[in-house]
């Protein structure tokens, strides 16, 4: 039975083989390969992870060795896992690898979360306009408002 670090490192020779330029990014316990920056294919623990065109749900989860990717305890539609025996050889992992750059380039994008700034990088332009402002204005330096003046 593959391990995980084993079947990431066949992927990673089935995609160079083709000529697809890919990344990997460690997420859920395991390796995901990126292609144009979408998820594609992947690991997790010893299982292969394949992302597919949702129209063909129930048709891939028929396939021998596959299950339903389900972390967040309800299935994702598109997504499978494919137990180790299943890819035993290239050719199995191949026609996995197939399904997924198939769909890939259908596949949206996730959308990524924006770094949020600390209180102080956020109020820099703020404080610095009202400085430009107090400047001709007066209002912080005292000049306005005082009594007796």
């Amino acid at each position: 039975m593959p391990d995980a670090e084993e079947l990431a490192n066949r992927i990673s020779t089935l995609l160079a083989a083709k000529g697809i330029p890919f990344e990997t990014k460690r997420m859920m316990g395991g390796v995901a390969f990126m292609v144009d920056d979408k998820m594609c294919i992947g690991t997790a623990k010893n299982r292969l992870m394949v992302r597919f065109d949702p129209a063909l749900h129930e048709e891939v989860l028929a396939r021998l060795g596959t299950g339903p990717m389900d972390f967040t305890g309800r299935v994702m539609r598109g997504f499978v896992f494919v137990q180790p025996a299943a890819v035993r050889d290239d050719v199995r992992l191949g026609s996995w690898l197939d399904l997924a750059l198939d769909y890939n380039p259908r596949a949206k994008r996730s959308v990524k979360k924006r770094k949020k700034e600390s209180c102080g990088q956020s109020r820099a332009p703020i404080l610095a306009r009202l400085s430009q402002l107090d400047a001709g204005m007066g209002f912080f330096s005292g000049k306005i408002g005082r009594r007796g003046a």
